[in-house]
């Protein structure tokens, strides 16, 4: 059909992720947050559908802190916050958004350009960090936000949507 379209959007299989769980007790957040990502990519797929022509593709940035990687993979510990991000910002980038992803220790010219981020590191150091921007405007320092609090911030989610 010329009018139709195709989407397709991988997601973690919570058996894989859910291997080393001794229990289902230590087995079910992985269920649970495999379930949530479905559950907001079926509230998002309308609305990103309908208004994919109707909205000009919006750009997320995120301003790490100095590190080897922002994949939280690196080093002697696996970061899961880290992890879960890079897969939602990989969500993302399917739903018709641009991603740009810069780490202190490997882009500082980056942190130099964006005025809001330098002066948020000069008043508060690397604490400040990170920092995620949609569209130049700050919508979480000092931490990663979820999928369903960044989804909200871009629009994808109406604020006060279950």
């Amino acid at each position: 059909m010329p009018d139709s379209r195709i989407v397709h959007v991988g997601f973690d299989d919570p058996p894989r992720l859910a291997k080393g769980a001794k229990n289902d007790d230590e087995a079910m957040p992985f269920y649970r947050r495999v379930r949530d990502e479905i559950r907001t990519f079926v509230l998002t797929l309308p609305d990103s559908i309908i208004h994919s022509e109707e909205r000009p593709m919006s750009t997320i940035k995120v301003f790490d802190p100095p590190m080897c990687c922002s994949t939280g993979v690196c080093g002697p510990e696996v970061n899961p916050r880290l992890v879960q991000f890079a897969a939602d910002l990989a969500w993302f980038s399917g739903q018709d958004f641009k991603v740009e992803r810069y780490t202190l220790s490997q882009q500082p010219e980056m942190f130099m350009k964006h005025a809001v981020v330098l002066e948020a590191i000069n008043a508060g150091g690397t604490n400040a960090l990170p920092i995620v921007m949609v569209d130049d405007q700050v919508v979480s320092q000092r931490g990663y936000p979820s999928r369903e609090q960044l989804a909200a911030k871009t629009g994808l989610i109406p604020a006060g949507s279950p």
